[in-house]
């Protein structure tokens, strides 16, 4: 099976950038502030070299605050460079097991983004990871976060 950073690596001219980054800093983040800190935060969008983090309370903020020179560093060492780091607040809905999370239905047209999906030449891997964009959208419109 191959790696999920292989597979970004080869799609990447395909993507927009900042998806593109944005999905191998998803991929590296466990590693990038800890796998404790990893469970309550995460990468929600990264536009104009600025990521913002989405995070379950303020202890959680002010605790990736002090460690905002570590992660810009750790991400430059992945050539995925930062100039800053915003934190958001979201709900702790966002952190709950997925077989726990309540499904909510909101409609998701990726008929936007269909030539993403036309390289990848395995069809299990473009149904994959289809299906993993489609709830990423998901996710963002539920917690209302622009890309």
């Amino acid at each position: 099976m191959k790696k999920l950073s292989d597979l970004l690596a080869k799609q990447k001219e395909f993507l927009p950038d900042n998806i593109s980054k944005l999905l191998l800093i998803s991929v590296y983040w466990h590693d990038i502030v800890s796998n404790f800190l990893s469970h309550i935060s995460t990468p929600l969008k990264l536009s104009n070299n600025k990521l913002v983090i989405g995070v379950l309370d303020n202890i959680v903020m002010q605790e990736l605050s002090f460690k905002r020179d570590e992660i810009i560093n750790k991400l430059a060492h992945k050539n995925i460079i930062i100039k800053d780091v915003q934190f958001k607040l979201i709900s702790n809905s966002a952190f709950v097991n997925p077989k726990e999370r309540q499904k909510k239905d909101v409609p998701v047209d990726l008929s936007g983004y269909e030539n993403i999906f036309e390289y990848i030449e395995n069809n299990e891997i473009k149904v994959s990871f289809k299906r993993a964009f489609k709830e990423y959208i998901k996710y963002l419109k539920v917690q209302n976060i622009n890309i």
